[in-house]
């Protein structure tokens, strides 16, 4: 069904996989009835992972397809994004002392 929709909606397309599960699989990626991300379906342009995503990240990654955003602020905005959510899985990066 997600197929004939895509072919329904007239170009321009935007797709957003929004969430861990339509950004990769989520927690269940590697089980029997999980295929994976959306973008094995469906050409993906713009990914906002999260389980569940953040509000503001959404708004962000809407704003960021809309070119409100300048992209290098939107590239330094997104490491330091993905530095603090790895600190809070690993609080020692890799080269740091404990």
């Amino acid at each position: 069904h997600l197929k004939r929709l895509w072919d329904a909606v007239p170009a321009p397309k935007l797709v957003f996989a929004i969430g861990s599960c339509a950004c990769g699989g989520g927690i269940w990626h590697d089980t029997y009835s999980v295929v994976g991300g959306v973008d094995k379906v469906l050409p993906v342009n713009f990914y906002i992972p999260g389980c569940p995503p953040r509000p503001e990240a959404i708004v962000y990654g809407v704003a960021l397809a809309l070119g409100l955003v300048p992209k290098k602020v939107a590239a330094r905005h997104l490491s330091d994004d993905f530095l603090e959510d790895y600190r809070r899985l690993n609080p020692t990066l890799p080269g740091e002392a404990p």
